[in-house]
């Protein structure tokens, strides 16, 4: 008797697989379709290039999940997807330099926000966040998401992470808001009080990309740095 007819672990492997092979398949085949190159000849008409937008979103999602479904494919993973949905209190030095108008550069800003992982593997996951400090003067508000490296050691799980996202910069006395692409290095410690509840320490460091170039007079680079202390809870 063959080990498929034996293994219902192989038969559920193979669906995976052939589930991510056809996700793959459409697609591809949607950003040939923002790009223009696929005609009448291939769906019945032409699309138009305007579509590329949606297209490259579905192919970054795509880059981001298709490590975590062949980590879920493959016939020795029993893992099954690990969420966590939580808050955060945050405490922050907003990353603008002395010599702005206002003084800044003291960790006097405070704020939170929400968090939530998404790990598919025992090592790798996804972290996305959305958080918005506010002091005096100014506010900063991001959205953010990227992988995430973990380990457990008992009820320990140090962790790092590599984000990117969005920022809006709020101006003193709201004369103007701005937003900018934002990245984001950082890592924590999640701690696990019980199966259903886990605390964590976490420290960001951001860099808004561009905010000299549009911000004139800028006396240097916007490059917050976050403390946070979070509860989630366990979805199992």
């Amino acid at each position: 008797m063959s080990s498929k007819s034996i293994n219902p672990t192989y038969h559920r492997a193979e669906r995976d697989c052939n589930g991510l092979f056809d996700m793959t398949f459409h697609l591809r085949r949607c950003f040939y379709i923002g790009f223009g190159t696929i005609n009448d000849a291939h769906i019945g008409r032409n699309k138009s290039p305007l579509l590329f937008g949606r297209s490259f979103a579905a192919l970054l999602i795509l880059g981001l999940l298709a490590p975590f479904a062949v980590a879920q494919a493959s016939p020795t993973a029993e893992r099954r997807l690990d969420v966590q949905l939580g808050g955060m209190f945050s405490l922050a030095n907003p990353g603008i330099p002395n010599g702005a108008s206002v003084l800044y550069g003291r960790w006097n800003y405070s704020g939170g926000g929400v968090y939530a992982t998404l790990d598919p593997h025992r090592r790798f996951g996804l972290e996305l966040g959305a958080r918005e400090l506010s002091g005096r003067y100014v506010s900063e508000r991001t959205y953010l998401a990227g992988p995430r490296y973990f380990k457990s050691y008992g009820h320990y799980v140090p962790y790092g992470k590599v984000l990117l996202g969005r920022g809006t910069f709020k101006f003193p006395n709201s004369i103007d808001a701005l937003s900018f692409t934002v990245i984001s290095f950082g890592g924590g410690v999640d701690y696990r009080i019980s199966s259903s509840i886990y605390v964590r320490g976490d420290y960001e460091y951001h860099r808004w990309l561009g905010f000299t170039d549009k911000v004139h007079n800028f006396p240097g680079p916007l490059t917050p740095q976050v403390l946070s202390i979070g509860v989630a809870y366990h979805i199992q």
